[in-house]
Formats: C-alpha cells, sequence, structure tokens
C-alpha cells in the first residue's frame, strides 16, 4: 500500500492544536480531543452529540463543505472511505447495526512521540485549523483512502465513543497483566511449599521410630511391680527398673502418670524364667523395702 506526501499543513495544524489542548472538531462526525490513558497521553475520537452544538465551528453548511476537514477527512468517512494522515493517524469508517455510521482513530506513531514529548515539535501551521483548505495550497492531494470493510455491530459501552487504544497502550496493559499473574503464581508457590514443609515436619516427629533398649516410656500403671510384669513377664523383676530410675523414684508405688521411665532390656544377662534369678530378684527386692522403711 503506497503512502501519500501532503503538500499542505492539515494534519500538522491539527497535531499542533491537539497539543494545545484544543478539541479538533471533524464535520457532521466528531471531535478529536487528548486525553490520559495508562499514564501516556494519546487523542480519542469522540461522536459528537446533540448537547455539543458549541463544538461546530462552521458559520454555514458552505463554509463548512468548503474546509479542508469536511473536504479531506468527514467526506471520504461518509463515502465509506478510511483516511490517513502521516503525522496524525487512521480515521476508519464503521457500520452501525443500525445502518448508520461511526469513526473509530488510531493515533500515528508519529503523534504518539509527540503527545509524549519523544520528538521535536513539528513547525507551526500558518492559519487556524477551522480556515485550512485546498484553496491554501497551489495543487492540493487527496488523503490516502481505503475501501470500506464491513465490521460485526459493536454492542459495548466503547461504541459511543469510539475509543482506541493504541497498540503500545494494549502492550503495557499486557505488561502489567501477566507481572500480577506472575506474582500470584509466585505467591501461591511459596505458600504451598510452606504447607508441604510443615507436613513434613509434623509426620517426621510422628513416626519416629522407640528406641530399643533404653526406651522411655510413661508408666502405665500405678507401681513398678506391675510394669516388671508387663515387659518380663514376672513382677519380682521390678527391682531392676527400680535400679534403671532410682534417682528419679522415691518409692516402686505411688509413680507419677507424667514420669518417664527406663525399661531395661534383660533378656541378654538374665534369664527370666530361672527359679535362681527369681530367688535373687526377691532378696534385692527385699533390701529395697527395709531400706525405704529405715
Amino acid at each position: 500500500m503506497n503512502s501519500v506526501k501532503y503538500i499542505d499543513s492539515l494534519d500538522i495544524t491539527i497535531v499542533n492544536a491537539l497539543l494545545k489542548g484544543e478539541k479538533v472538531v471533524i464535520p457532521d462526525l466528531g471531535y478529536l480531543e487528548l486525553k490520559s490513558v495508562a499514564g501516556r497521553r494519546t487523542v480519542l475520537f469522540k461522536a459528537l452529540k446533540p448537547q455539543d452544538p458549541f463544538l461546530l465551528p462552521f458559520a454555514d453548511a458552505e463554509a463548512k463543505q468548503e474546509s479542508a476537514l469536511y473536504k479531506q477527512i468527514a467526506f471520504p468517512l461518509q463515502e465509506g472511505k478510511a483516511v490517513s494522515l502521516p503525522q496524525l493517524g487512521i480515521f476508519h469508517p464503521l457500520k452501525n447495526s443500525d445502518g448508520s455510521l461511526r469513526v473509530s482513530f488510531a493515533p500515528g506513531a508519529s503523534l504518539r512521540k509527540q503527545l509524549n514529548g519523544e520528538a521535536e515539535p513539528l513547525p507551526e501551521a500558518a492559519g487556524a485549523i477551522t480556515l485550512v483548505t485546498p484553496e491554501q495550497s497551489s495543487k492540493p492531494e487527496a488523503p490516502q483512502v481505503y475501501p470500506l470493510r464491513e465490521t460485526k455491530p459493536v454492542t459495548t459501552s466503547a461504541q459511543q465513543d469510539d475509543v482506541i487504544i493504541t497498540p503500545e497502550e494494549k502492550t503495557d496493559w499486557k505488561r502489567r497483566k501477566n507481572k500480577k499473574k506472575k506474582e500470584r503464581v509466585w505467591l501461591i508457590g511459596f505458600v504451598a511449599l510452606l504447607l508441604i514443609i510443615v507436613v513434613f515436619v509434623i509426620r517426621s516427629k510422628k513416626d519416629e521410630p522407640p528406641l530399643a533398649s533404653d526406651d522411655r516410656e510413661a508408666a502405665k500403671s500405678v507401681n513398678l511391680p506391675d510394669l516388671a510384669k508387663q515387659h518380663y513377664g514376672n513382677a519380682v523383676f521390678w527391682v531392676y527398673i527400680y535400679e534403671a530410675n532410682q534417682d528419679r523414684l522415691v518409692s516402686p508405688v505411688n509413680i507419677p502418670a507424667e514420669l518417664q521411665l527406663v525399661i531395661p532390656d534383660l533378656s541378654a544377662g538374665i534369664n527370666l524364667t530361672d527359679s535362681t534369678e527369681i530367688q535373687r530378684a526377691q532378696g534385692m527386692a527385699n533390701t529395697i523395702l527395709r531400706q525405704k522403711k529405715q
């Protein structure tokens, strides 16, 4: 698609007017206005409404039709042709569901740089924007136009004012959205890792194996003979439990329930069924009991 080099200064005049904060009216259709979107300045095209008669700068219909704004922008759009102005952007005519015309505007790269101070200012064009007509130049060329593309009816609220988001603004919005998404993913991952660590610690404590011969367990009975009967099969061997825990025991009876006792392993050195060992344990028991009575 070939570009057209303009010999008049219509688009430069429009850009400079917008930079001054002025509204630029496209006859019968709407107006261009400087706005700030997502922290950057851009230009939006808004449709004319019945309550906006003050925006019309033309004294009569003849003056309107002789203006460059009408001849180079409004008239081609009404014929269903897109209009491109190099320093400004592209106007697209779109059909509403009822067959009426609406216009969308996409700012060009040059305009976006001008709006955000990324390019040298354009030279001032002679004359006011409403007075720029083809007669002011020797042979004004027609704007570049393209055939009207059929579009599906737009039912969103954006259809009323035809707000067009530039590619840079869309990219910046996507970048922020992706950043927030990554932050959520990192947060969820961190919480999941924390939960895994907590579960692992709890399970590891529950699964700790008991010690073999030096196992400390809570006294489940009220006296040592009962514990000896439980572990060795004969209550008389309580003396060995007493010897292993005598530094903490006052009596072989009335043992606190929360007290942890060492239960020695007697299978290696004592035959628990031998009568001699039983008599020996009984003698030790009598000695301990006599000492406690003194």
